[in-house]
Formats: C-alpha cells, structure tokens, sequence
C-alpha cells in the first residue's frame, strides 16, 4: 500500500471517538482494530493489499456491541486505482453507502473546506454526501465531515440531527 493510500487512515487500534448531536446527545465508537489484508493471497501474482478499520459500537435494537468495519481502504493494482469505502456506523447512524470512491473521485478531489465545533476548528475536511437517498431511515447519514489528519469529524443526519467530534480517547 502507497504512502498517498495510507494517509486516508488516521485511526489506531484503541481509540474512541466520541460524538456530540445537536440535541446534546453522546455516542462513541471504539476503534478494535486496524486490519491489513490481502484478499487474493500472497501468493497470487496481482494480489493487493486492503486495510480496514474495525469499529465497535452498540446496536440499538439488540443492546449489545458490534464489531463493523468503518473505513475501507483498498491499494491500487494494475487493473484499477485506488478505493475507498466510508462505512460510519455508530448506535445512532449509519453511512448506508455499500460502494466505493476512486481516489481520483471528484468527491475525493473536491475543494476542502473548514469545520467548527464547539471543541476544536478542523482544516482540509472533505465532505461526503450520501448518493443515495435514505430519508426514510430513521438513523441515515446523509453528510460526512472527513478529515485525514483525525477521520471522521463529524457527520448529518437526513432528519437533520448534526453530530460532531467531542474528543478522541486514546
């Protein structure tokens, strides 16, 4: 995996990001792993390298935690560039997005803009928008606020519900 493909990934194994809504609510998600994979095998001649992040949080219809992964990141082989998957999923929302981004995306490309919260001013975020629409889902996101030095920054519900980064618990 390139230096370029490793620097979408700011998370080690241990942290908690915690969240803050609009509401004044909290929630967290626990960082339980940073995996590196190589799906075809070593021994294949054009195997490649994947590197997925591990996320535990708690369900809300079961009350109990599970383990999602919450960024994907796949290296660049001869036959394609660059993925990334953005696949947030926390207790009160969830990223429904199942496809992937180019790192020569647009999206990926775009302009970076600023983000405040009441706890920190962020620098260089990209932000992500859903291509689907989840509206009817009570828990979609519909924004993510990304930011390669810290991750996820924040992110906005379809029903409007805003969330932003508290802290990160190391």
């Amino acid at each position: 995996m390139s230096d370029e493909e490793k620097k979408w990934n700011p998370y080690k194994k241990g942290q908690t990001l915690v969240f803050e809504s609009s509401e004044g609510k909290l929630d967290s998600i626990h960082i339980k792993d940073v995996r590196s994979q190589f799906p075809d095998g070593l021994g294949v001649k054009e195997y490649y390298e994947v590197l997925n992040v591990v996320g535990l949080s708690e369900d809300p219809k079961w009350s109990k935690k599970v383990e999602e992964d919450i960024l994907s990141i796949q290296a660049k082989t001869k036959k394609r560039d660059s993925r990334l998957k953005f696949c947030l999923s926390i207790k009160t929302a969830k990223f429904y997005y199942s496809g992937y981004y180019l790192f020569n995306d647009k999206l990926i490309r775009k302009t970076k803009k600023n983000f405040t919260t009441p706890y920190k001013e962020f620098k260089n975020i990209t932000i992500i928008e859903s291509p689907d629409n989840f509206f009817e889902v009570k828990n979609a996101i519909k924004f993510l606020y990304w930011n390669n030095e810290v991750g996820y920054v924040g992110f906005e519900k379809f029903d409007g519900v805003s969330w932003k980064l508290k802290e990160v618990l190391k």
